[in-house]
């Protein structure tokens, strides 16, 4: 399998493994970009010397860290943004993908 594939996995996953997807399903896959983005690694770390089922359980099992213990310089309000997007609880995520565009919009005007 590509690297670029073994990737997008760790995107996927969570949506995935939750079905029917719902858009509170799919911003927890926006939110694991974002924090890409932002810190350069996956939400669950990469994947390097972990089986393809070690990094599905941590995806499934794990939260993931706040992207403000990797880097300081991330506002508090996305920080708290980010954790809720990638919650494992559904019920703690937004929920609506205009929810999150208006959290958002605050960082958006360059």
């Amino acid at each position: 399998m590509p690297p670029e594939s073994r990737a997008r996995i760790q995107y996927l996953v969570v949506v995935l493994a939750e079905t029917p997807t719902s858009t509170v399903k799919v911003l927890s896959g926006l939110g694991a970009t974002l924090f890409y983005l932002l810190t350069g690694r996956p939400p669950h770390g990469a994947r390097s010397g972990r089986s393809i089922l070690e990094q599905l359980r941590a995806i499934t099992h794990d939260d993931a860290p706040c992207v403000s213990s990797l880097r300081v310089d991330v506002p508090p309000a996305l920080d708290d943004l980010l954790t809720r997007l990638l919650s494992r609880d559904s019920a703690a995520r937004p929920e609506s993908a205009a929810q999150v565009a208006a959290a958002l919009a605050e960082w958006s005007s360059g």
